[in-house]
């Protein structure tokens, strides 16, 4: 919301898949140069790009708490279409897992999460 990872200004130069740029030092306060590889580069940047679901600024906008009564509405309407689109598209039901060696149902247990890298 306030500022990207880096922006176009600070992005010198593209050629020949190399990207250079400048950086403020975190010691010294002055601007120094970085060259890399375009994928470096861009796997760089992708890390500060938050995952699905994740919020950055929760205070703009219909997130704020001054807008509470709106964010409700929103939950609602959003519910509401939910509701309908699920009711469009009735859910179709799944045949049992069985064990392959005795026959029996499986029982669902739990399920381990993706892992998932750093922010």
């Amino acid at each position: 919301m306030y500022r990207v990872a880096i922006s176009d200004r600070n992005i010198l130069k593209v050629k020949d898949g190399k990207v250079t740029f400048r950086y403020k030092g975190s010691t010294d306060d002055s601007y120094k140069l970085c060259t890399l590889d375009a994928f470096e580069f861009l796997r760089r940047f992708l890390q500060h790009v938050l995952p699905e679901g994740f919020v950055k600024i929760r205070y703009f906008g219909f997130p704020a708490t001054r807008k509470r009564k709106a964010l409700d509405h929103i939950k609602e309407l959003i519910g509401k279409r939910l509701a309908a689109k699920a009711a469009y598209y009735p859910k179709k039901q799944k045949e049992p897992l069985m064990c392959p060696n005795c026959g029996q149902v499986l029982v669902f247990v739990c399920e381990f999460p993706g892992y998932r890298g750093p922010p």
